[in-house]
């Protein structure tokens, strides 16, 4: 067990029952609604795909604010069809690869469209930024799909998808779109090395017959491990580093 994991659970049940208190009511009336209505899983993921396409094309021409407010419907499909699809019973290992595949592909429509932007306005040194980004959001995503055929379970860094998407959307709908991705560029890349300390790490233990096997000196496995912290959501640790986030954002706004 990791430091951030055995640390995290201190605040994280706090946490996660406020956020299910606040939002889980409303969250479960749509998906109930949805569900009675006969509306499929698969469906709301096409729709959610659709509409990041068009905000796709409106980052492209610079319209920031509208591909916002369509990112968030996006968003809210995607929430919603796993929650449909165990709400109405159609879950199924198809439904689970379609949603996959098709997250690849809205993240690669939203990148595509503000690098086509920058492209667009002469500034080459945000469409490398961006271009960055995209291949450390893929690499975030592809670095769990491989770990997890030789290990139990991946899940660990900090700018997986749903943070990667709220970035994004508040860089469209404030005005904030460099800072947040320079963000991306960074935190993205830094979670696919993390997921590959993990990975290592998991592996070592796993196939670990003495202490003899474990490779490495005490104080380079504590400086990776440091290094490499776990942020469990939900965990007071987690919410400290959404601190962070947000306090840079706000220097950018001039609101500190």
């Amino acid at each position: 067990m990791t430091v951030g994991v055995s640390m995290g659970s201190f605040g994280g049940n706090a946490f996660s029952k406020f956020f299910k208190m606040v939002g889980e009511r409303p969250v479960n009336a749509i998906v109930g609604l949805l569900s009675s209505q006969g509306v499929k899983p698969n469906m709301l993921t096409l729709v959610g795909l659709l509409l990041n396409v068009v905000a796709g094309v409106f980052l492209a021409m610079g319209f920031f604010l509208i591909a916002g407010i369509l990112m968030i419907g996006a968003g809210a499909c995607d929430l919603l069809d796993g929650r449909v699809a165990r709400a109405s019973q159609r879950v199924t290992k198809f439904g689970a690869f379609l949603d996959s595949v098709i997250d690849r592909y809205s993240d690669v429509v939203l990148f595509l469209g503000i690098a086509i932007h920058y492209l667009l306005q002469g500034d080459f040194g945000l469409l490398i930024v961006t271009l960055v980004g995209m291949i450390g959001s893929f690499m975030v995503s592809y670095t769990r799909a491989r770990a997890e055929n030789v290990v139990p379970s991946c899940k660990v860094g900090f700018l997986e998808r749903p943070e990667r998407v709220i970035l994004l959307i508040v860089g469209a709908l404030l005005d904030l779109m460099p800072p947040v991705l320079w963000m991306l560029a960074i935190l993205s890349h830094y979670t696919a090395a993390h997921r590959v300390y993990f990975v290592s790490q998991e592996l070592k233990a796993l196939e670990s017959a003495g202490p003899e096997a474990a490779a490495g000196s005490h104080f380079s496995k504590k400086l990776l491990s440091l290094f490499f912290y776990e942020l469990e959501r939900g965990s007071w640790q987690y919410i400290l580093a959404c601190v962070v986030v947000c306090f840079i954002l706000f220097l950018h706004l001039g609101i500190l």
